[in-house]
């Protein structure tokens, strides 16, 4: 408090020599001041300013009029500011800028230093999200004061690139500074001008990664990807080794979808998702080609339902635009769908109930628009409840644009081939507008015709047509996009197998693949399904014939595609090719006859009790048939077997006789099968001789 008294007193007697030396009247000069002003109070006090640049030996004396308050003993910082020389700054603005002697206040200031400062990109390795393309920011609306620029934008890097963080540059091209991806602004040297380059800086990826999304169509497919069943990281994946989307999958009758399967390019599998995965990172550092496959299980027999609607008529309210609604999402157990959609009819109709049919086809029920569920009878089968509508009868005019899905599809669309008009129409009969047309492969997309109801042209339009004016009238017009087929050679090919020689891997059994499923454009079958040989059966490649027969290419088993004549309209097929493995015979019948290892029978020729007529000789002529010893005729097969055999082998079968008696060494079945014919000779030999003898 004393202190401000003081500094007050000093003030009134400072401001009391300014007047009088001013020459103020008297009457001023003579008020006690100081007296008579109370606290808080403001008064006018006029002197100057020294602005003193002490470094360059500068002073700039600027005059300054301002009211202050009578607590006060010097100027504010704003009031100093204000009267600031044009390219100074304050050395401290924290200094007190107190009034001297003759209303005179020093402030120290120096000379502003220019900075500036152009953040530059790369093109070719990144860019500036949120800069539509602009590979130069000047400090312009980046630059914050005290020589900071206040922030750096968000880089995005190409692919196959990666970004590191900064490179900051001064006007010789020095680098003063290198910050890495968390930099967030950059303060250059105080008071230092120049211009600095801030350079975003990339290092390319070494490696390269791929990735194949696949699905087996018996079982599913990739919603909007138009039966397509491999899908390539082209368009999918990111940067850093990472996919940055999957396609949503539905899953065929009998199946429902569970998530997906990652292998490597080994067949090793690396990842196992399930079907609320939306990305895939995979391991960062490592290249190879993966494969992401869908993966599916069989749904059990049972009763389903499906709720349809034609889109033409109207839609499920909250369903997104879906046209059909599966029983896992509505149908409760014991047969019973618990609940129906609500439904909204589309501008022209009115809805009026449900029309159930079975899996044959007979309608089972008919319900009004009040239905809410439905108990079906107690059978297992697939029922269709189906949305049924009512055409209103105000005329009015109405427009369906179609277009063949095998020709081309509208753009942004979801794959839809009939728009109508509660979407596209304006009022006063006009059409307002034309969807954007994407001609397939093979195809080009020339103009419109429009059709009314009677089927007649009432106009043909070019490409650039983008909306149509119907005549004054009610009627139902169709807008046909139409197409022309380009000069390209069609090119098909038939992949098949012969089922009792082996089969096609994953594919169910399946023993003709079309190319619809595989292939590729440029004349190219893009792959060949893995074979599995049956038993018996190796094999060995492919052969592939044009539709007339002719092969035209044998491959081996190491082909993984096929190019075929470029240009050449044919129907080719590709055959998997076999080898019947050789059967070595295996002589098991000649193994079964034990019985003739017993030579008790041949024995028999020895009993004399035949002889009876020694004197006729005739009778020695038949010992070749020996029909007393029946049991040693009965082994039919070894003497087919010994009868096919060279008669130079007869001397053989006489000394194996001889041997016969001897210590058996080897196979006993094989020595008698041979000894047999032998014995039965000897036999014969013998009971001559007796005869002979006699």
């Amino acid at each position: 408090m004393y202190r401000k008294k003081l500094m007050r007193a000093c003030l009134t007697g400072m401001m009391v020599v300014s007047i009088t030396a001013s020459n103020v009247a008297p009457v001023f000069a003579a008020e006690p001041v100081a007296e008579t002003q109370q606290a808080g109070e403001t008064m006018e006090v006029s002197g100057e300013i020294n602005f003193a640049d002490e470094e360059e030996g500068k002073y700039i004396f600027v005059p300054y009029k301002e009211n202050i308050s009578v607590d006060d003993f010097g100027l504010s910082l704003d009031v100093v500011k204000k009267y600031l020389p044009e390219g100074y700054e304050l050395v401290d603005p924290d200094a007190e800028f107190l009034i001297a002697g003759g209303n005179f206040v020093y402030a120290e200031v120096r000379k502003v230093a220019v900075v500036s400062a152009t953040v530059t990109i790369n093109p070719s390795e990144g860019y500036f999200e949120g800069y539509d393309g602009a590979t130069n920011l000047e400090n312009a609306g980046l630059q914050n004061t005290d020589y900071k620029l206040g922030f750096l934008p968000k880089v995005q890097a190409n692919k196959g690139y990666a970004f590191t963080g900064w490179k900051v540059t001064n006007e010789a091209g020095d680098v003063i500074y290198t910050l890495d991806t968390s930099a967030s602004e950059i303060a250059f040297p105080y008071g230092v001008a120049g211009h600095y380059t801030v350079e975003a800086v990339f290092e390319k990826v070494p490696v390269e990664v791929s990735a194949t999304v696949t699905i087996n169509p018996v079982k599913g497919s990739f919603e909007g990807y138009d039966g397509a069943t491999n899908l390539e990281n082209a368009g999918l994946q990111d940067t850093d080794y990472t996919l940055g989307f999957l396609p949503e999958v539905k899953a065929n009758k009998g199946y429902v979808w569970t998530g997906w399967k990652v292998t490597n390019g080994a067949g090793e599998v690396i990842y196992t998702l399930d079907t609320s995965a939306t990305e895939i990172a995979f391991p960062y550092g490592v290249a190879g080609h993966y494969t992401v496959e869908a993966v599916f299980d069989k749904v059990n027999e049972n009763t389903t339902a499906t709720v349809v609607i034609d889109p033409a008529l109207g839609y499920f309210e909250g369903y997104d635009g879906a046209t059909e609604l599966s029983n896992e999402n509505l149908q409760d157990t014991d047969y019973t769908l618990g609940f129906l959609p609500t439904v909204v009819a589309n501008d022209g109709y009115t809805f009026t109930g449900w029309e159930v049919t079975n899996n044959a086809g007979e309608v089972v029920y008919t319900l009004d628009a009040t239905a809410t569920s439905i108990v079906f009878p107690v059978t297992a089968d697939d029922y269709i409840v189906r949305a049924t509508f009512e055409k209103n009868a105000v005329a009015s005019a109405s427009a369906t644009v179609v277009i063949d899905p095998a020709l081309g599809y509208f753009e942004g669309y979801d794959g839809a081939t009939e728009l109508k008009n509660e979407n596209l129409q304006e009022a006063d009969y006009t059409l307002g507008f034309l969807p954007t047309v994407v001609a397939v492969d093979g195809y080009t997309f020339t103009g419109w015709e429009v059709t009314n109801s009677a089927g007649e042209v009432i106009y043909r339009l070019d490409t650039v047509a983008s909306s149509i004016i119907f005549p004054m009238k009610a009627d139902d017009y169709t807008v046909r996009a139409m197409f022309e087929k380009n000069v390209a050679a069609p090119v098909s090919a038939t992949v098949m197998i012969d089922p009792n020689e082996g089969y096609f891997e994953g594919y169910d059994g399946a023993s003709t693949l079309n190319n619809e499923n595989l292939q590729e454009a440029d004349y190219t079958l893009g792959f060949l399904p893995t074979v599995v040989a049956n038993d018996g059966y190796t094999f060995v490649g492919w052969e592939v014939t044009k539709q007339s027969g002719e092969v035209i290419y044998t491959l081996d088993t190491t082909a993984t595609s096929i190019v075929f004549p470029y240009g050449v309209s044919e129907d080719y097929y590709v055959k998997a090719m076999f080898e019947k493995a050789e059967i070595p015979e295996v002589p098991e019948t000649p193994e079964t006859p034990e019985t003739p290892n017993k030579p008790e029978t041949p024995e028999t020729p020895n009993k004399p009790e035949t002889p009876e007529t020694p004197n006729k000789p005739e009778t020695p002529e038949t010992p070749n048939k020996p029909e007393t010893p029946e049991t040693p005729n009965k082994p039919e097969t070894p003497d087919k077997e010994e009868t096919g055999k060279e008669n130079g082998k007869k001397e053989e079968a006489k000394k194996e006789n001889k041997k016969e008696n001897s210590p058996k060494t080897g196979d006993e079945t094989n020595a008698a099968a041979a000894a047999l014919p032998a014995g039965i000779s000897l036999a014969a030999i013998l009971a001559l001789l007796v005869k002979k003898f006699k």
